[in-house]
């Protein structure tokens, strides 16, 4: 199994990087996902951007697994 990114992607983690909420608002909308992380990112900066990540990561694996069935 290969790995591809696209810039899209590559954008992606970097909006992670510098401002998580924005990231997971763009990826997930604005639910229960958003909220945990501003209240992350209030308490620190690293919370809320591997919060980002793992959302966006699993946003990513629901994605292929929903192609591929």
């Amino acid at each position: 199994m290969s790995i591809t990114c696209t810039l899209g992607d590559i954008l992606e983690i970097l909006l992670a990087l510098t401002f998580s909420p924005l990231a997971v608002l763009v990826k997930e909308g604005c639910g229960w996902d958003f909220l945990l992380n501003i209240l992350l990112f209030c308490l620190g900066i690293l919370p809320g951007m591997v919060h980002a990540l793992l959302v966006l990561q699993n946003h990513q694996r629901r994605a292929v697994h929903y192609t591929i069935a």
